[in-house]
């Protein structure tokens, strides 16, 4: 049994019902997600909190003894909808903590898991993008290698396949190194 909070910011049958509403009868993806066993749905889940746990995200997680990283406090929330916060003293700073788990992460790791149960060109795009490889001849029998300074590591980029999740992780980011 997947335990929201701990091993995920989602339960199934909200991963289920979100992708039913957003993708259609159709899509590979979608057919792919419901020929799944919930096992396999719950182990994908857990793989797409992990990749969202890798990425650097602003502020500071409102719990310390919280598992996962949201919900999340910041020293100054003005760029996000105030309605979503609770004023609170941590250390003697007033920081404006988020009630609960923003609707975007959830569906980020929703958009990630369906990415891995059921790749398309998004993960060609992610390998590529995240291979050492920056080039090779075959003629040549060279091969020439990506040089990728250490800040560039840990953005949704390289460490989310779904382009969608990625987006929607964006606003989480967006290089900042303060915890607060």
């Amino acid at each position: 049994m997947l335990t929201v909070g701990t091993e995920s910011y989602v339960e199934v049958a909200d991963a289920d019902t979100y992708i039913t509403d957003h993708y259609l009868s159709t899509d590979a993806q979608r057919i792919a997600w419901e020929a799944m066993a919930e096992g396999d749905k719950e182990i994908a889940l857990k793989n797409a909190v992990l990749a969202l746990e890798n990425i650097v995200v602003k502020g500071r997680k409102k719990d310390s003894e919280q598992s996962l990283s949201f919900p999340r406090c910041y020293k100054n929330a003005n760029y996000f909808p105030f309605a979503w916060y609770e004023q609170a003293y941590i250390e003697g700073i007033r920081m404006d903590c988020e009630v609960e788990v923003p609707v975007k992460v959830k569906n980020a790791q929703i958009h990630e898991a369906l990415e891995l149960a059921s790749p398309s060109k998004d993960t060609i795009d992610f390998e590529s993008l995240n291979s050492a490889v920056n080039s090779y001849s075959v003629t040549g029998l060279s091969e020439s290698f990506k040089n990728v300074p250490a800040f560039a590591s840990n953005t949704p980029e390289t460490e989310l396949r779904s382009k969608k999740a990625q987006k929607l992780m964006k606003l989480y980011t967006g290089g900042v190194y303060s915890v607060l």
